[in-house]
C-alpha cells in the first residue's frame, strides 16, 4: 500500500483545545511569556512551514515584541530546536522496572497518546512537507539526538540485565519501535491502543532477543 500524500496543514486544522502540547504554566511571568513563543513556533511552523516560520510570525501569534524573541533565540532554527525540544519537558520520569518490555511499554503507551493529537500529527506533516531544508534537517537530527522519544539507556539496562544480547544494535531497536509506531499513527491512521502497542513490543523485542538487532552500525546504515 502506497502512503497516503501529504497534505498542507492549514491553521484551521487548530482550534483552541488542539494547539500544539498546550501544557499547564508554571513559573513567573517569564516562563509563561517562554512557553507562549515556543507554543506559537510549533503552531506557525505547523501553519506555514519552515520557509513562514519567522521571528515576526511568531512573536505577533505569542502576542509578544520580536525583540523579546531576539534576545532568547537570534535564528528561526534555535527557536525551532527548543520548541521541539519543549515537548518533551514534561514527559513522565524514565521508568525502570527490571524489564523491557515494561519500560518499553510505559515509553511508548505514553507516545501513543500523544502522536494521534491533531497537533502533533499537523507538526509531523509539516516536517514531511519540509524535509528537503538542510537547516531544519539539522534541526530535527539534533533535536533526536539530544531528546530522543526512546533513550538508549532502556536498552543499555536491558543488556546488563541479560535480556538482550550484548552486541545488539540499539538504534536499529530504537528506530524499529518508533517506526512501527509512527506508521500506523501518520500514515494508516490506524489504532494505536494499549493491546497494539504491547504486541508490536512483543513481535519486535522477541526478535531481538534472538538476535535480529545484532548488527554493525556501518551495516544498518546500509554501507
Amino acid at each position: 500500500m502506497k502512503p497516503r500524500s501529504v497534505r498542507r496543514v492549514t491553521s484551521s486544522r487548530f482550534t483552541r483545545e488542539e494547539r500544539p502540547e498546550r501544557r499547564p504554566r508554571t513559573g513567573g511571568r517569564s516562563a509563561r511569556v517562554v512557553q507562549d513563543v515556543l507554543d506559537a513556533a510549533l503552531r506557525t511552523f505547523a501553519e506555514d512551514g519552515y520557509a513562514g516560520l519567522t521571528i515576526d510570525a511568531v512573536a505577533t501569534k505569542a502576542g509578544v515584541n520580536k525583540t523579546t524573541v531576539y534576545r532568547r533565540w537570534t535564528t528561526k532554527a534555535e527557536l525551532l530546536g527548543a520548541a521541539l525540544a519543549s515537548l518533551r519537558d514534561h514527559d513522565p520520569p524514565m521508568p525502570d522496572t527490571g524489564s523491557l518490555r515494561e519500560d518499553l511499554f510505559f515509553i511508548l503507551s505514553h507516545l501513543a497518546v500523544q502522536i494521534v493529537t491533531p497537533a502533533r500529527q499537523a507538526l509531523m506533516h509539516a516536517l514531511l512537507l519540509n524535509k528537503g531544508e538542510p537547516e531544519l534537517a539539522e534541526v530535527v537530527r539534533r533535536f533526536r539526538t539530544e531528546r530522543p522519544a526512546l533513550p538508549p539507556v532502556v536498552f543499555t539496562r536491558a543488556i546488563e540485565r541479560g535480556q538482550l544480547p550484548p552486541d545488539t544494535n540499539t538504534q536499529l531497536l530504537s528506530e524499529t519501535l518508533l517506526g512501527a509506531l509512527h506508521s500506523r499513527a501518520y500514515w494508516k491512521r490506524e489504532s494505536l491502543n494499549p493491546a497494539i502497542v504491547r504486541a508490536l513490543i512483543e513481535l519486535i523485542v522477541s526478535g531481538a532477543e534472538a538476535g535480529g538487532a545484532c548488527v554493525e552500525p556501518a551495516q544498518a546504515q546500509g554501507s
